[in-house]
C-alpha cells in the first residue's frame, strides 16, 4: 500500500493548473498512441484487402485458363475420336510402308520396330521406330512432309545425324497413332 499513498501524496501536491496540464498530456498521449494504433490497423486492413482483391483476380484469370484449356482438350479428343472412327483398321507399320515406297526410300531403311503401349485412358498408342542411312535432305523433307500431311500421326522422336558418307544423313525416328482400346 505504501506505493499507492506515494502516488497519492504525489498528485495531491500539484497546483490545480499543473494537474490539468499533466492529464491533458497523459489523455493526450492516450489518444495519439489510441489514433496511431487505429491508422496502423486499418491501413494493414486496407492493404491485406488489396492483396485478397488482387489474389483473388489472379485465380479467376486462372480458372478461365483452366477451363479455356480443358475445352481445348476435350474438343482436341472429340477430333482424335473422329479421326479414329474414320479408319478403324489402320496399321501404322502398313502405312509407313507404302509411304516408303511412294518415297523410293524403302532401300534406305535399316532397322524398323514396332511396339504397343497402353494408356490409362481410353486408348493405345502404337509406335514404330525406324533407322535410315544414307538420306539426303530432300528425301527427309519428303518424308517429313508425307508424314505431316496425315493427321492420323505423330513424329514422337526425329533425331538427325551426319552420315559417314559425305552430304549424306542417318535419321532416327519414332512415330506413333493412337487406337481405341477396343480396336
Amino acid at each position: 500500500m505504501g506505493l499507492l499513498d506515494r502516488i497519492r501524496d504525489y498528485i495531491t501536491d500539484f497546483e490545480e493548473k499543473e494537474l490539468y496540464r499533466y492529464v491533458i498530456i497523459f489523455l493526450g498521449s492516450i489518444i495519439l498512441l489510441i489514433g496511431v494504433l487505429l491508422f496502423y490497423h486499418y491501413r494493414t486492413i486496407s492493404n491485406l484487402r488489396l492483396r485478397i482483391k488482387s489474389i483473388n483476380k489472379m485465380r479467376e484469370e486462372d480458372v478461365q485458363v483452366i477451363l479455356s484449356k480443358a475445352n481445348y482438350i476435350q474438343r482436341q479428343l472429340q477430333d482424335i475420336d473422329t479421326l479414329l472412327a474414320e479408319d478403324k483398321n489402320f496399321k501404322i507399320v502398313g502405312y509407313f510402308k507404302d509411304v516408303l515406297d511412294k518415297l523410293n526410300l524403302a532401300d534406305k531403311k535399316v532397322i524398323e520396330t514396332s511396339s504397343q503401349i497402353e494408356r490409362p485412358d481410353q486408348y493405345r498408342e502404337s509406335i514404330l521406330d525406324i533407322s535410315f542411312d544414307d538420306m539426303d535432305m530432300k528425301q527427309l523433307t519428303e518424308l517429313l512432309k508425307e508424314l505431316e500431311e496425315n493427321r492420323r500421326i505423330f513424329i514422337k522422336k526425329l533425331e538427325i545425324l551426319r552420315s559417314k558418307t559425305p552430304k549424306k544423313l542417318e535419321v532416327n525416328m519414332t512415330i506413333g497413332t493412337f487406337l481405341l482400346k477396343s480396336e
